[in-house]
């Protein structure tokens, strides 16, 4: 029984070990894309006072590291931030859309099931 809580330990840091690394290499994609997002979000029109302060709201204006350890600690404590196009927070606008989200899981999972069974059992 040991050895079952074992494997369940070892691929629970595993998962988490996969969510983190690919938190830190899409944060480095972001990274590393051309231009200044608040730029973009407030348009060509927008002074430099303006950008530098919705910058400052955003906290771009923070070293990279700063930055991704800030949203870490979010994360971590069930603060995923706020949505730069509606200024609410994103958790709740993620478990609004979980419903559907589930529901085409399950869907996938039903065909992929309902293909994958019969598959197997013909290629035995």
């Amino acid at each position: 029984m040991s050895h079952i809580w074992r494997m369940v330990g070892q691929r629970l840091a595993l998962g988490l070990l996969t969510l983190f690394v690919i938190s830190l290499v899409i944060f480095g994609a972001l990274e590393l894309l051309p231009g200044d997002l608040a730029q973009e979000i407030l348009g060509q029109s927008a002074t430099p006072e303006t950008v530098a302060a919705f910058r400052r709201e955003l906290g771009l204006d923070l070293p990279p590291h700063e930055r991704y350890l800030d949203w870490l600690g979010g994360v971590l404590t069930g603060d995923f931030g706020q949505s730069i196009s509606t200024r609410q927070p994103v958790l709740p606008l993620m478990l609004e859309r979980f419903s559907v989200s589930a529901t085409i899981v399950v869907v996938a999972v039903f065909f992929a099931t309902l293909i994958a069974v019969p598959a197997g059992m013909f290629a035995a």
